[in-house]
Order: C-alpha cells, then structure tokens, then sequence
C-alpha cells in the first residue's frame, strides 16, 4: 500500500485524491479539478537506481499505447501524468463497479452462464488488445471490473519494464511465463482461462502429475483448451469470444415454454383431425382467430414511465425498486443492489429519458457525499405485461462543483 497517497492529496496538481477505489488502494478514485469528472487514478511503480530513467520512459511508452485502445469492455486510459516523485500516474475511467476477486470472496463461485458472459466480454477486450499489439501481462479476477448491468471490464494492463506491475499473480501465470519466456497474446488465454476456472471452480487451477487440472459442466472444454501447456495448442482470444457466446446458458423459460406449447398443439391438432374434424371442413367465417404475442411493440411513454418510477422509489422503498428489476439485474443479487443505493438521497431525473426501441437513457442526479450527476443506459423487457429494467449502463459520472 501506498501510505504517500491519502485522501485530498493533488496528484499531478490537477487530481484530487478522494479513497481507494479497492482494498489494495493502489488505484484511487479522484476528481479531475479541471473538468471535475471522477476519474481513476494509479501510480506505475517503477525500480529506482540507475534503471529508473529508462523504466519510467517504456511505462509511458506502453501506456500511450494502451490510451490508443477504445473497446466497450476495456477501462479508459484518459491521461498519463508525472507525480511529484517522477513515477507515471495513470489517469482511468472511473468504473462504478466491484472486481471479479472482491465478488468471489463473497460468494465463492459463479454460475457457469455467468462465467460464460464475463468470459466472452473480456476475450472480445483482449482481441482488439493483441490486435493493436499489445499485451496485457495481468489477467486476474483482480483485474476485471463487474458492474451491476453484468457488463465486464477488464484494467490493469501492464505496462511493459514497469517493476512489479508486469509480473502477474503467480496463480495465473503461463507456464511459459513463469519459466522467464516474454509474455505473448497465448499467455493472456491462459491467465483469463485460469481466471474463469477460479470463478467456476472457487480455486486457481492447480495440477499435479497424479491429479490433473480438469474443469466440469458446459464450460469445460473451452477451459480446458486455453489452459493448455503448449501456447501453440491455445485458442486465439476471439476464438474464446465467439466460444464463449451462450456457452453456460440453460435453455430459457420462454424457450422452453414454446417447445412445451408447440407440442401440446401439436398434440391437440392430430387429436381434433383423428376424432372430431369432418374431411374437408372450412370456418364458416373464413377467417383466423388472432394469436396474441409475449413481446408487446415498444412503447415510448410506458417504457419512460417505467424508468423513471424505478427512480422514484429506489432509494425510499427498495422492495418495490427490486420489484421493477428484471432477472439480468436480479442475478447481480438483492445485497449488491441495496449496497448500490444505500448511500444515495434526494434523487432526481434530469429532463426527459429518450427511448430507441427498448433502451432508455436516462440522466440522474443524486446527493452521496457531494452532488453527483450520472448518465445511465437501461435495456427494458417485459414480463407478463409488466416492463421491468433488465440492466443498467453507467454512461458518464460527474462530480458536481460546490454539490450543487
């Protein structure tokens, strides 16, 4: 832990210290003083002496690089600035969000489907890495950010000659890696499969010759492939992506609610042809009954209207919040949900939600501490009629000056 960095110290004269973004505290949360956003700040460790100069010259080199990266499940590098003991501090995107590592403490596995989506997210992520060349060094449960909309974002890339920040978490390392080999794209397949184990197993994958790693369920084969010995055995990282998509998942209730109905009419048409249909019989009226749909056209007002009264009463009435979620928000869990708005009062909608098909964007404004201002992106569906909030973006997140 960095015992330098505390809360309100300035680093880089323009971001004010605000707490540990985890319980590591090697990343802050911070505010910009100059946009007053809220960002994610993290000092690059580098070794001192006479390599010093030369370390500090390739971690900004190599975050530069990382900047250049823009991918839907990569955590933002906005700026790269010097403190004032000469270390590069990265300057992130703030992510409201809980690490894969804290989220296994708590609950100690996760369901495969689960496994699967978080999977798939951060395999696209690293894709578009090793795409640009670049190569992450630390995939570990620590690493990869879980919002409550079940979006993964992966951070924490390593930035080459940086000290410890390239080493990587023993239990995840390559095998290759852990002989002294430079880290390569096939290492990172092996760190995120050995993350994805520990998520579906509750333990790193940890072999020996009498008792081999060997993964269980849906998940297994693509587990077991990308933890293989031999890199050149090893799935390329879009391979896992396209893998990883729907790999975990039961069929749905409504799937299997079609599949049931089809057969009982099925059924129910040979039996009125074998018994009570006169060959040849036509309706008198020549017309069709109409047959009634499970997914209603989109409606714009309903769908604000949805929105907005989950906003109404999130934080006076949770119970009937959590009663406006749909099951994607609600497999985050009832404690993530009310840990997420304990601390938030005199809530309010900015203007109107705008609606495209069955997304909602929604600006909020809230008091938690200071006077917060946040974008989010909602994806609706319906349940018998009702329309319930299946998922939750965080868009932008700005610190009002003054909490006004």
């Amino acid at each position: 832990m960095d015992t330098s960095w505390r809360p309100e110290r300035v680093v880089a004269r323009r971001y004010r210290l605000v707490a540990p973004a985890g319980e590591d505290a090697t990343v802050w949360r911070a505010v910009d003083l100059r946009l007053g956003h809220v960002v994610a700040v993290k000092r690059v460790r580098v070794p001192t002496g006479d390599e010093a100069p030369l370390a500090r010259r390739r971690a900004v080199r190599a975050a530069s690089a990382v900047a250049r990266l823009r991918h839907p499940n990569v955590v933002a590098v906005h700026d790269i600035a010097i403190d004032d003991s000469g270390d590069p501090v990265l300057v992130m995107e703030y992510v409201p969000a809980r690490t894969l590592a804290d989220v296994l403490a708590d609950r100690g596995v996760l369901p495969a489907a689960r496994v699967a989506r978080v999977g798939r997210q951060v395999a696209a992520a690293l894709a578009a890495a090793h795409a640009a060349g670049i190569v992450h060094r630390d995939v570990t449960p620590a690493n990869i950010l879980l919002a409550g909309d079940g979006t993964a974002t992966i951070t924490g890339f390593g930035p080459a000659g940086s000290g410890d920040d390239m080493t990587g978490a023993p239990a995840y390392l390559a095998p290759e890696t852990a002989r002294g080999e430079p880290p390569t794209p096939a290492a990172d397949v092996f760190s995120l499969g050995a993350t994805l184990y520990t998520a579906l197993e509750g333990n790193p994958p940890a072999g020996t010759a009498d008792r081999p790693v060997a993964a269980r369920g849906a998940l297994a084969e693509p587990l077991m492939a990308m933890l293989h010995d031999d890199p050149a055995a090893r799935p390329t990282m879009g391979q896992i992506a396209d893998t990883l998509t729907g790999a975990g998942s039961p069929p749905s209730r409504r799937n299997i609610a079609l599949v049931v109905v089809a057969t009982l009419v099925s059924g129910l048409l040979t039996l009125l042809l074998l018994t009570t249909w006169p060959v040849g019989r036509a309706d008198r009226d020549g017309s069709a009954e109409p047959t009634a749909t499970s997914s209603p056209p989109a409606d714009p007002d309903r769908f604000r209207r949805a929105v907005t009264s989950f906003y109404a009463v999130v934080t006076d009435d949770p119970d009937r919040a959590w009663s406006l979620l749909g099951p994607a928000l609600r497999d985050q869990g009832r404690d993530r949900f009310e840990a997420r708005w304990r601390d938030v009062a005199d809530l309010r909608v900015r203007g109107t939600p705008t609606v495209s098909g069955n997304t909602v964007v929604a600006e909020i404004e809230y008091t938690a501490g200071g006077r917060v201002r946040e974008t989010h992106r909602h994806t609706l569906v319906t349940d018998g009629g009702t329309v319930l909030i299946d998922s939750d973006e965080v868009l932008a997140t700005t610190t009002l000056p003054g909490g006004t």
